[in-house]
């Protein structure tokens, strides 16, 4: 539920397996609305969860790209965002990469 209340009502957020989602967003004006749900998305993931009386802590790795430039197909896409994601993991816990942009870490 922490990715469903980090994204717009417009978007779409699916798991495909695991700890990996997919999310649609449909709708973008500009390529920072990417940057700032992404950032968004990391730092609702890094939020940790209490388990009776322990205190978990999470951390995630985001990966992004945008269409047509990431790819013309859902294949592509994908393939494109899964890239971005281990650039992301490389440089260290919660962060995020979108394709074409920098990579930044949430504060």
């Amino acid at each position: 539920m922490r990715l469903v209340y980090a994204v717009r009502k417009t978007d779409t957020v699916a798991r495909i397996g695991g700890d990996e989602f997919v999310l649609l967003l449909p709708d973008l004006n500009h390529p920072g609305e990417v940057e700032a749900i992404a950032a968004k998305i990391a730092s609702a993931i890094s939020m940790p969860v209490r388990i009776g009386n322990r205190e978990i802590a999470l951390s995630g790795s985001v990966g992004g790209c945008t269409y047509p430039s990431g790819g013309t197909d859902a294949e592509r896409l994908q393939h494109c965002a899964d890239a971005a994601m281990y650039r992301a993991k490389a440089q260290g816990r919660n962060r995020y990469f979108i394709s074409g942009h920098q990579s930044f870490r949430p504060g």
